[in-house]
């Protein structure tokens, strides 16, 4: 299915589907394709699933798991990272 991700985001969007559905692929899916089109990510990790994925692309995607605490020091931020 071709979709364009500009189209995707521009509004609220929901992953959702049983276990095994590939809920967890897709978003990883996503993820690397928004950062083939230079684009910042975040993600929200409460399993540690996305670690790997935000490692090997450190420069795009920013991990916060959950249960922990992180600081982002706002001033380094661009007006378009914002």
């Amino acid at each position: 299915m071709d979709f364009s991700l500009q189209t995707l985001f521009s509004r609220h969007t929901a992953i959702v589907g049983t276990t095994g559905s590939g809920k967890s692929y897709t978003t990883s899916k996503l993820v690397e394709d928004l950062i083939a089109n230079n684009q910042k990510v975040v993600l929200l990790d409460a399993t540690g699933e996305y670690e790997e994925l935000a490692k090997s692309n450190s420069t795009k995607a920013y991990l916060v798991n959950l249960g922990t605490t992180h600081h982002i020091d706002y001033r380094k931020l661009s007006i378009d990272d914002l």
